[in-house]
């Protein structure tokens, strides 16, 4: 068997490979509903990444600071986030901080102020719930 053969059939075992660990990833998901919420956490926590990094850079773009000050805000945030936390800490900064900055985008979307682009966030519509999680 020639190289290029050799190649094109170590493609197709892997492509058979990570389909039948997508399908046995999605069955997961769909079987088992505290995974199913795991999951779901996941997306929620990185469409909320997305959304107040988005809101930070159009913050600050409205202000006199530099692209430093925004890339080091980002930055010690991130490393921050690596720290050790108590889960009811966590809880507690959810409820005080992050449902409000979410509750004050979504107003200022639904006043027709265009804060956020549409690729940026999904709408309600598209957003995964604890039940409809799909692996892609």
């Amino acid at each position: 068997m020639n190289r290029k053969a050799k190649n094109k059939q170590a493609r197709e075992v892997e492509s058979l490979a990570f389909e039948k660990t997508k399908a046995e990833a999605q069955n997961l998901v769909s079987a088992d509903g505290y995974v199913n919420r795991v999951c779901a956490a996941l997306v929620a926590a990185r469409q909320l990444y997305s959304l107040a990094g988005y809101s930070l850079h159009a913050y600050l773009q409205t202000t006199d600071y530099s692209d430093e000050v925004e890339m080091y805000l980002v930055n010690s945030m991130a490393e921050y986030s690596n720290t050790p936390f108590r889960r009811d800490h966590l809880l507690n900064s959810l409820n005080s901080l992050v449902v409000p900055f979410l509750e004050d985008e979504i107003k200022t979307e639904l006043s027709g102020i265009e804060v956020v682009e549409e690729s940026a966030i999904v709408s309600s519509e598209e957003a995964p719930s604890t039940t409809d999680t799909e692996l892609q």
